[in-house]
């Protein structure tokens, strides 16, 4: 991630096929921030990855051995759209086609 967080690295990551992100399940250090502050923030030392489900255990057991926090924020849909939902509030701040 750089300028733009979250927004820009995932977004980049899906925009062939679409994507869904949940809100709840990225990590946010301040509380206070809003929907749209926490998916735009400089998150400078994260990276996306898009990887498929039958791997997932793999990089998982491989972030454990490296002590590297790892966190499952989504889905590739194939709906031609990107989506920020929060699953617990129902927030969306964005939905683009």
């Amino acid at each position: 991630h750089g300028a733009g967080g979250h927004l820009n690295c995932l977004s980049e990551l899906v925009e062939e096929t679409g994507g869904k992100i949940d809100l709840d399940k990225l990590p946010v250090g301040d509380p206070t921030l809003s929907a749209k502050e926490i998916i735009g923030n400089e998150s400078q030392e994260r990276m996306g990855l898009v990887i498929a489900e039958e791997h997932l255990a793999t990089l998982k057991t491989i972030a454990e051995r490296e002590r590297s926090p790892m966190y499952v924020v989504g889905e590739v849909t194939g709906d031609h759209k990107f989506v920020f939902e929060s699953a617990t509030k129902g927030d969306k701040p964005m939905d683009l086609n």
